[in-house]
Formats: C-alpha cells, sequence, structure tokens
C-alpha cells in the first residue's frame, strides 16, 4: 500500500511499481534487512523528491548497504543521506556512501566511543547546522563527525553527547553569541571583543572551514579554553559545556586526528564491515530470512492472477450450477456438484502454488532438477492434478451413466409398446 501510494506521488506505472517492490525485496534480502525497513527508506527518499525513481531505489540500495554494515535501520540512514543532500551538497549515492563511511570510520576507529547506529537519528538536525555554517561536503561531514567522537568520552550518553553539539553549532550565530564576542574581555579587564558575523563571512570567503575556525577563535580568546573566560561567551550550560570540551588542547589534537582519519578511509572501513558481516552467521541467517521473506513475497504476487483465474473459473461454475440445479427444488444434487467443484477448484489452487513455486526456486537456483525436493514437488504436482480430476470424472460418469440409463429406458419402453 505504501508503494503505491509514493508510486501515485510519482507517477508510476504498474510495471514500474512491481518492478520497483521486486528490487526493493532484493535490497532486504542481499543486506538482511527487513522488507518494511527498506520500503520505509524508499518512501522516506521518494516523498523527499531527490531525483528518478531508479536514483531513489539506488540512494535506498546506498542505505541498505550503509546499515548492513553498521548495525542502524535503513530507514534512519536514508533520512541522514538527505540531509547530506539538502545540507552537505552530496548529491550522488556513491558520495553519499563515502560520506557515512566517514562516519563508520570514525566511530571505529581507536578512541572512537559513538556508534554510527546511535547517532545516525539525530544526524540530520546536526548536518543542518554544520550547513548553515557553510561547511558542506566530506570536509562537513568529517568535521561533525570528529566533533561528536571527540565530546562522547567527556559527556557520555550519546543523546547528551548530540545535544551539546547541536548547542555549540546552533549558539555560534544566535544575537546572544553575537553580543558576548563583540563585547568580551579578558581576566585583566581588556577589550578583546570580536565581530563574529564578519569574522565567519570572512572564513567562508577564503574557502575555510567555518566551523573550525569558529572553534579556533573561541581556543584563542579563551586562553585554550579557560573556563571562566568560556563562560564569558557562552551563557548557555550545553553549549558551555561542549566548548569546555572541544575548545582545549586535548580536544583540538583528537579533532584534528578523527578528521583526518574519516577523510583518508575512502569507505575502507565500511566495506570491512560488510566483507565482515557476510561471514558471520548471525548477520547471515538475518539475510536467508529476508530472501525466503523476498521468495513468498514473489510466489504470492506471480501465483494471485492464476488463483484469482481458478476463482473466476469456479465462481461461473458456481453459477451454473445455480441455474441447471435450484438449491430448493434439487438440494442434494446442488450440495453434491457444488462439493465436488470447490474440493476440484482447491486441488487446482495447490497445483498453480505448488508449480509457480518450482519455478521460482529453480531460476533463484534454491535446488536443482536433480534433488530429492524437485522430485518431491513433482510426484505432488502429478498428484494434485490427478485429484483435481476426480471430481470431474465422477459427475463425468454420472452423467454417462445417467444417459445410458435414459436410453436403455426407451428401448425398453418402445420394446413394451410394440
Amino acid at each position: 500500500q505504501e508503494l503505491r501510494i509514493n508510486a501515485n506521488v510519482n507517477q508510476l506505472s504498474q510495471a514500474e511499481i512491481e518492478n520497483t517492490n521486486l528490487q526493493l525485496l532484493t535490497i532486504g534480502a542481499q543486506y538482511g534487512q527487513s522488507r518494511e525497513d527498506v520500503m520505509a527508506a524508499w518512501s522516506q527518499l521518494s516523498q523527499a523528491g531527490l531525483g528518478s525513481n531508479a536514483y531513489t531505489v539506488d540512494l535506498t540500495k546506498m542505505a541498505s548497504r550503509a546499515a548492513y554494515a553498521s548495525g542502524a535501520s535503513s530507514e534512519d540512514v536514508s533520512n541522514a543521506m538527505k540531509a547530506l543532500y539538502n545540507n552537505m551538497n552530496i548529491k550522488d549515492p556513491r558520495q553519499m556512501y563515502r560520506a557515512l563511511g566517514i562516519l563508520i570510520s570514525q566511530a571505529n576507529a581507536p578512541g572512537g566511543q559513538f556508534e554510527f547506529r546511535n547517532m545516525v537519528p539525530d544526524l540530520p538536525q546536526l548536518l543542518a547546522q554544520m550547513g548553515a555554517l557553510g561547511v558542506k561536503g566530506y570536509e562537513g561531514t568529517a568535521t561533525l563527525g570528529a566533533m561528536l567522537q571527540t565530546l562522547s568520552p567527556a559527556i557520555g550518553k550519546d543523546p547528551d553527547t548530540t545535544n551539546r553539539l547541536w548547542n555549540v553549532l546552533m549558539k555560534a550565530t544566535v544575537p546572544e553569541t553575537v553580543k558576548n564576542f563583540a563585547e568580551f574581555t579578558d581576566k585583566q579587564g581588556n577589550f578583546a571583543g570580536v565581530n563574529l558575523p564578519a569574522f565567519l563571512d570572512n572564513a567562508r570567503k577564503n574557502h575555510k572551514n567555518v566551523a573550525v575556525e569558529y572553534l579556533n577563535k573561541v581556543f584563542e580568546m579563551t586562553n585554550g579554553g579557560d573556563p571562566e573566560l568560556v563562560a564569558k561567551l557562552f551563557q548557555d550550560m550545553q553549549a558551555l559545556q561542549g566548548l569546555s570540551v572541544l575548545a582545549t588542547p586535548e580536544g583540538q589534537r583528537k579533532m584534528a586526528q578523527f578528521k583526518a582519519i574519516g577523510l583518508k578511509d575512502n569507505n575502507r572501513t565500511i566495506e570491512q564491515n560488510v566483507g565482515l558481516n557476510d561471514t558471520n552467521p548471525g548477520m547471515q541467517a538475518g539475510k536467508n530470512w529476508q530472501s525466503i521473506v523476498k521468495a513468498g513475497q514473489l510466489i504470492v504476487g506471480a501465483m494471485m492472477p492464476a488463483v484469482a483465474l481458478i476463482g473466476g473459473a469456479l465462481g461461473g461454475l458456481s453459477k451454473i450450477i445455480n441455474k441447471v440445479f435450484d438449491p430448493d427444488n434439487h438440494p442434494v444434487m446442488y450440495k453434491f456438484l457444488q462439493f465436488f467443484a470447490s474440493t476440484s477448484g482447491m486441488f487446482l489452487s495447490l497445483f498453480v502454488l505448488s508449480s509457480g513455486f518450482m519455478k521460482l526456486a529453480m531460476s533463484l537456483k534454491l535446488f536443482t532438477a536433480e534433488s530429492a525436493i524437485f522430485r518431491f514437488f513433482t510426484g505432488m504436482n502429478i498428484r494434485l492434478l490427478a485429484w483435481a480430476k476426480i471430481p470431474f470424472t465422477l459427475i463425468s460418469a454420472g452423467f454417462n451413466t445417467l444417459r445410458v440409463a435414459i436410453i436403455g429406458l426407451n428401448l425398453a419402453m418402445g420394446w413394451w409398446i410394440a
């Protein structure tokens, strides 16, 4: 239903809807993601109107691959990808995948304590703040990840870390902070104020990392993060706590280290994680289950037209029986024929489903023509067809017997009259 709703928005044809459903099922099976999660990821990206349906499916695949590598959900990763598109000016699916790989590599690096799967739900709001400062692309992504990994050991809980960083970035442009920077004095009472908006604009014009320049200026004005001086610039407790970590010599060193790790990684860590998960029995069990789900969805989808056709034929037969044998005047014959028609229909439906499963399983190479399970299904299909014929054979035999009896009766009457 969700697929059809978004398909209407994107004006997809019935063939495109069916192809998209197959692609999403394949993505879920390939990366062990539930159909609901992959569908939700596609839906989020589709509703954002980022591009064509083929582009959206490609983004969904990258989101699911990153989720598979990190333990995150595909839907959360897709929301982060939207933020990368809108705020970091990263458009290509492979570039988005690399940006996500930057954050994953930093989380997996020595000293990294903030897991990607825990940070990803908050990435949209953090990337929006980073983008508002004018720090975009891989540079902005790596800077954001470095800040999170630097803050995490000092702050502790993951939600507290994201809240501190969000406040640090947001406070850079609010009037209160601008006023505090402009009126700043050192411990000796000497004026050391800075026009913060002009400073940030100048950093942008010179193509510098505005977030880093902003932290460097705080570091410089507060003598390496002196808490008393930091408190003169920021009254907000969360921003104050964040900057008391980031605007220190140790904070600056860690940030530079994590940033370099992210920029140099070039998808190495994320692909290593994919490879490790491919050999992990637990992850493989998840993938195998999603493959079964995919096969089930395809079987149901493929067999529904045939089952509907059988149902229509049985419905037509039921109408004929109703017309030929009135239920009120011929109740026994009516019930007899209805029973045989429904029994035959049941065996025919099972035959169609079984045959469809065999064809699909063979195409997916789940078993071969020489395997025992193939022989089992072949034998079962022969029996189902034979059982489906029995009611018609009995009905036909009954009518033939009746016809012979009528002929015999006519001959007997002719002989008697003669």
